[in-house]
């Protein structure tokens, strides 16, 4: 369980409450109250994820000034090979690794759940009925 102060909760409030994590809230150094987050089905948690995952890829594309496009672009390194340098192809891929990271950590998902929402041969997620 979580120790958190009630200034942290107000500021937080939103991945607090939609995180899985039981929570005890202090005021002044004393417990003033627990959150027990309800169990979610596999669904709830997965379209949980995948709203994280949609803030963030939008934080991103605001900071950047990125466009969807080039965005998804970042993703398929074989465009870049030709047009740069490897140090520049080394960089971006550090780049991504480490936002990819920040996605995983932030969202609570794996690798693989997040390569799922890429895997064309699979259904997407808001498509499937479990």
């Amino acid at each position: 369980m979580k120790q958190i102060a009630v200034s942290e909760l107000q500021e937080k409030a939103a991945n607090y409450l939609t995180g899985s994590e039981a929570l005890a809230i202090e005021h002044d150094g004393e417990v003033v109250g627990y959150y027990y987050p309800k169990k979610r089905t596999k669904q709830e948690e997965l379209n949980c994820k995948l709203d994280r995952l949609g803030e963030l890829v939008n934080k991103a594309l605001a900071e950047t000034g990125m466009t969807e496009d080039e965005f998804a672009d970042f993703f398929d390194l074989s465009k870049f090979k030709n047009r740069i340098k490897q140090e520049e192809v080394e960089r971006a891929v550090k780049q991504l690794r480490e936002t990819v990271d920040r996605v995983l950590a932030q969202t609570g998902m794996t690798e693989d759940e997040l390569a799922d929402i890429f895997d064309t041969s699979k259904p997407f997620p808001y498509d499937s009925d479990s």
